[in-house]
């Protein structure tokens, strides 16, 4: 809150508001005002278009994908998409920049070649793409202008200007570039979990994917002379399959430390979840929904047929990430690595990168990649295997709001778990929120013992996550029916 310069909260009990009049105003300030509230009231038009005009059960996904709004999304489908690791399909990122660019860019650009003078006085893909600008600036306001679109915003912008300076092959320079922009407008962005992912992600793709795939370096004319030789089915598996795999693969390796740092969980079908989903909701569903969003206004009922059109999309990737989470294993949720432990992976990656360059000692270097890579491993778990003892004992009181949450930690090595918290009507899970993350940071894997000392709802509010995923040896509860339907939330 305090880095949104929010610094005092409240609630409204009740439904009578007042609505206090504002003090008359001259009409230029009155003007630049309506403007500044212009970007947001289109968004309201829309989520209230998708609402009025599609099944339930898309709207939430499709409000997500066009909008950036996630209010709309059930926290069962939210969980599906997490357990899957498909969860940033729902954010507004570079692709979706990307892929109004490139249909808007077509248009603009099949408009101006039409014109001969055009043609023959000036350079049409730097005019198209100055054309685009504007376009995508208007589209990231009714975005939400939030820190994933500025950055994807951002980076669009770099990128079109190395086009017009015919600088675009240099891209780790673009994405430096990139990231200077967004920490000089605000630095504390760099701590982000957005940021970390967002910039991890496209370095990983941008330093692994030469060395996993040399196809991806491959001359373009000997690209199309080995694709003649090859029937569709190979050229499928080998130009689209495979490399949206590796680019998945690297993805996920470049950030798995930061996912365990600010989420605590990886999903181990993550790459193939991605595979499978991506192509319904950011190839289907999103061009349908750029296309509907100018016939909200000028054509009502085709707006509703190209968005019902991609809506397929969506029943199709729902449908995905309902079974890919089902399956045992689909997610580990594991304790938060240490910052030694993060950048130690950091070395051994980018030492398997410079591997590749060192014929000589690629075999060494290999060998150490993998000794370092056990070890960290084994430092990583640890605490699943050993109990860690101390010479003292610890008692940790945790900010639940409503009731009490206390963790006990005797010397001779045992977790002991007393109680959840929350008022009665919490919309947020706390042992989720809260306790869990918590003991995550504490290295804490597994719990010895749970108390719940009575059945009121702000002692085992939480306590069914808790359970799930810490796995107590002993669960002590106090066995009176007679309060709150004797633990029937867990």
């Amino acid at each position: 809150l305090a880095a949104k310069n929010i610094f005092l909260s409240g609630r409204v009990i009740g439904d009578k508001i007042t609505v206090l009049k504002e003090p008359a105003q001259k009409a230029f300030p009155a003007m630049i005002r309506s403007l500044c509230f212009l970007p947001e009231q289109v968004r309201q038009r829309i989520s209230y278009f998708l609402e009025d005009n599609l099944p339930a059960s898309i709207v939430g996904t499709y409000q997500a994908l066009l909008i950036g709004s996630r209010a709309g999304l059930s926290e069962e489908i939210q969980e599906q998409f997490k357990a899957t690791g498909t969860m940033h399909l729902l954010a507004i990122s570079g692709l979706h920049i990307g892929l109004l660019a490139l249909m808007v860019g077509t248009i603009i650009g099949w408009l101006l070649k039409r014109s001969e003078q055009l043609l023959l006085h000036t350079h049409v893909p730097t005019l198209t793409l100055f054309a685009i600008l504007p376009i995508l600036f208007g589209y990231s306001f009714i975005a939400g202008m939030n820190t994933p679109v500025q950055r994807a915003l951002i980076m669009t912008i770099i990128l079109f200007s190395a086009f017009i300076l015919r600088r675009q092959h240099s891209l780790p320079h673009l994405l430096a570039a990139a990231a200077l922009l967004v920490l000089v407008h605000n630095p504390s962005t760099l701590f982000t979990a957005s940021f970390q992912l967002s910039f991890s992600a496209v370095t990983s793709i941008i330093l692994f994917l030469p060395k996993i795939l040399p196809s991806f370096t491959t001359d373009r004319a000997e690209k199309k002379a080995r694709a003649k030789e090859q029937n569709w089915l190979i050229r499928l598996w080998q130009g689209f399959l495979i490399p949206a795999l590796l680019v998945s693969l690297a993805a996920t390796a470049g950030t798995l430390p930061f996912m365990l740092v600010h989420f605590h969980r990886f999903s181990l079908i993550g790459p193939i979840m991605n595979l499978l989903v991506e192509p319904f909701l950011c190839f289907w569903a999103l061009p349908w929904g750029l296309a509907a969003l100018p016939c909200l206004v000028l054509a009502p009922d085709l707006a509703v047929i190209l968005l019902k059109i991609g809506g397929l999309g969506i029943q199709a990737g729902q449908w995905c990430i309902a079974i890919g989470a089902a399956l045992p294993w689909a997610s580990v949720w594991t304790i938060t690595p240490t910052i030694f432990e993060t950048i130690f992976y950091g070395l051994l990656m980018l030492l398997w990168v410079l591997s590749a360059n060192m014929e000589k000692f690629r075999k060494i270097t290999r060998s150490g990649i993998i000794i370092g890579g056990l070890l960290l491993g084994l430092h990583f778990t640890w605490g699943l295997f050993f109990t860690k003892t101390s010479a003292l004992s610890r008692v940790s009181y945790l900010d639940v709001g409503q009731g009490t949450s206390s963790l006990l930690e005797p010397a001779d090595g045992h977790r002991i778990l007393i109680d959840g918290g929350g008022n009665k009507n919490s919309r947020v899970n706390i042992g989720e929120r809260i306790i869990a993350p918590y003991l995550w940071r504490q290295r804490i894997w597994r719990l010895d013992q749970a108390v719940i000392t009575h059945p009121h709802r702000d002692h085992f509010n939480g306590m069914d996550f808790i359970l799930a995923r810490f796995r107590p040896k002993q669960l002590f509860i106090n066995g009176d029916s007679r309060i709150e339907g004797n633990y029937q939330e867990i």
